[in-house]
Parts: structure tokens; sequence; C-alpha cells
């Protein structure tokens, strides 16, 4: 039954699940509930987020056929550089900015191609995903030393 569905489809019914299991957790953790309209315009900022990534990366597909090396090299006297898993974006950020606002020029890298793209795009995200990336892009404004 589950094969007979289509990617469109199946997209929807994940981003629908996910979005009750948000307000699950709401009502669970932050006693908060959400109504069923906060639901439903969530989950369609989700879906609509997940679409505008997927055409980004169908449009970047051909770039992923030149594979280049890189090879780490240890940064210059007076530089920082911090590589950041998705997981860890914001805190590291905001430890970045609580101990070398001043100190120092720093390089911020991440693995994940999708956080990154989020960081330097401007549409306004909906989601929790949303919300990181603002305070991401808020902090990395504040400090005028990260590149």
């Amino acid at each position: 039954m589950i094969d007979e569905v289509d990617s469109d489809r199946m997209a929807r019914i994940t981003m629908i699940h996910w979005t009750l299991w948000w307000r699950r957790n709401q009502r669970c953790w932050n006693d908060k509930t959400p109504t069923i309209l906060e639901v439903i315009r969530r989950a369609g900022d989700t879906y609509q987020n997940w679409l505008q990534v997927q055409a980004r990366t169908m449009n970047t597909d051909h770039v992923r056929a030149a594979r280049v090396s890189y090879c780490w090299s240890k940064p210059v006297a007076g530089k920082l550089e911090c590589n950041v898993d998705t997981a860890y974006c914001k805190e590291a950020l905001r430890w970045l900015w609580n101990n070398y606002r001043e100190a120092a020029d720093i390089k911020v890298e991440s693995d994940c191609l999708q956080v990154v793209q989020a960081i330097n795009y401007t549409h306004n995200n909906n989601t929790e995903f949303g919300s990181m990336i603002v305070l991401c892009r808020n902090l990395l404004a504040l400090n005028k030393n990260c590149k």
C-alpha cells in the first residue's frame, strides 16, 4: 500500500506527521496547545521549505559531479576556524560570540549544505529549524569577525 503513494504525497504526509509530533511536544514539554490552524500552517510551511531545498539540491547536482578533495590546514596566527556540526550550530555560534567576539577573525564552516543554504537564504521559515537559522544569522551578524 505504501509503495503506491507518490513521493509528493508521501512528503506531505511526512510533514503532517512531523508537525503533529511537534504539537504533541509543545503540549508535553511547554504546556502549550497549538491550534489545528497552526499545525496546518506549520506543516504547509515545512513542506514548502522542503520543496525549495529539493529544488536547490537538484540544481546543484551537476556541481557534485566535479568533486574536489579538501585537506584541512591549521589557520594562520590570529585566525580561528570553527567546524560546526548541524546539531551544535547554534551553541557553537553562541560560544564564539561569548568567547571570541573581539579576539580573532573567525571562519565558521559546516558540513551540512542545508544549514549553509538556509543561513544565506533570506526567506523566513516558521519551523524550529527556521528559528535556529534566524538565531544563527543574528549571531553571525553580531560578530563582525565571523565569515
